[in-house]
């Protein structure tokens, strides 16, 4: 869908570069949290392996309206963007898995819980530099029930005829410590960073830290904060994103578009600047980091935003927390299955699903 306006294309980049890194750019001698952080982010960055644990809960969300110039949905089809919003609330997204750099590779599942639903779904995912294989959960009315399709990035680039990003999860790594420290750089330590003890930060039972960091953006500072964004912290994350085109890609940001943007919020009396100001609120972004021999052992975010577009169509406000817990860097990837080599495309699926789909009135 053709929603995101330009102001809300950047608010995301920026808020999602910050997500990502979860806490950086503290300003200080050597010995300062920024150093430590900076380290552990790095090492995490070019690590060869690692495991992982990561959970997500969003406790409200509100998506964006389609365009005015987009189709109209079909008579009886229900509004989707509102449907998911619903079905959102609530929602857990639980994910565990290994992952390896070379050869690329990341296995995963995925646990989603809806209890607006309410319903369970779990699915098991490999991904390698340009496939990613799915397991079609039993719940599933199809043959491929219990089996894996496969999605294919050249296959699609050639379908299209045009080159698709690899799926490389290091290019999105490298992109949050270098995205996720520019955007951070600018805040002032005193004002949104502080260390914490371990009784304060609500670490994970039996998960020991040496040092802990904590950046806080909140409705006291918002207006601060979001000056902040759009004066400082955006035009470094573009300078970033610019220099490197698969930043760009993985942004999904036109080239000629951001460096229009990266032009316009060089001027704080721009519009563009003066838009993301006063329609990007940010209520709470809570972001903390625990570092364990030098290590990122755990981040997690607490974030409460939301976008007013005055027209409406691109409004949007997420209220989520999530935590991710890190270990085994380095280590051999202990992957537990081959890569299936039955593995149907992803389209039988769509035509399976299809097929067994109730006739529309």
């Amino acid at each position: 869908m053709k929603f995101m306006t330009r102001p809300l294309k950047l608010a995301a980049a920026g808020l999602g570069a910050a997500a990502l890194l979860a806490v950086a750019g503290c300003t200080g001698e050597e010995a300062s949290p920024k150093a430590e952080l900076e380290q552990a982010l790095a090492e995490l960055s070019a690590a060869g392996s690692y495991a992982f644990q990561s959970t997500a809960t969003f406790k409200e969300l509100q998506l964006p309206q389609p365009a005015a110039d987009e189709p109209a949905k079909p008579e009886g089809q229900p509004d989707l963007s509102g449907l998911m919003a619903e079905l959102a609330k609530g929602m857990t997204i639980q994910m565990d898995g290994i992952y390896q750099r070379e050869p690329m590779r990341t296995d995963a599942t995925v646990k989603l819980t809806l209890p607006s639903a309410p319903m369970e779904l779990t699915l098991p995912m490999i991904m390698t530099g340009d496939k990613v294989y799915i397991q079609v959960p039993d719940l599933i009315p199809s043959e491929l029930a219990g089996k894996y399709v496969v999605i294919d990035a050249d296959k699609l680039a050639s379908e299209k005829g045009e080159p698709m990003q690899k799926l490389d999860p290091s290019v999105q790594q490298r992109l949050m410590l270098e995205a996720g420290a520019a955007f951070m750089k600018p805040f002032e330590e005193k004002t949104y960073f502080k260390s914490l003890k371990p009784e304060e930060a609500n670490l994970p039972q039996g998960l020991e830290a040496d040092s802990i960091v904590q950046f806080q953006a909140d409705g006291a500072s918002g207006e601060q904060a979001m000056a902040v964004v759009a004066e400082q912290a955006l035009p470094a994350v573009l300078d970033v994103v610019l220099a490197n085109e698969a930043y760009l890609q993985a942004l999904g940001l036109d080239r000629a578009e951001a460096e229009a943007s990266r032009k316009e919020l060089a001027d704080p009396n721009s519009e563009l600047s003066k838009q993301l100001r006063e329609q990007l609120k940010l209520e709470q972004v809570k972001l903390i980091g625990a570092i364990k021999d030098g290590k990122l052992a755990y981040q997690s975010l607490d974030l409460n935003v939301s976008y007013t577009d005055p027209q409406g169509a691109a409004s949007f406000k997420a209220v989520l927390s999530g935590a991710t817990t890190y270990s085994k860097l380095n280590e051999p990837a202990a992957f537990t299955q081959e890569i299936p080599a039955d593995a149907q495309p992803v389209d039988k699926l769509a035509e399976a699903l299809g097929a067994a789909a109730p006739p529309t009135r």
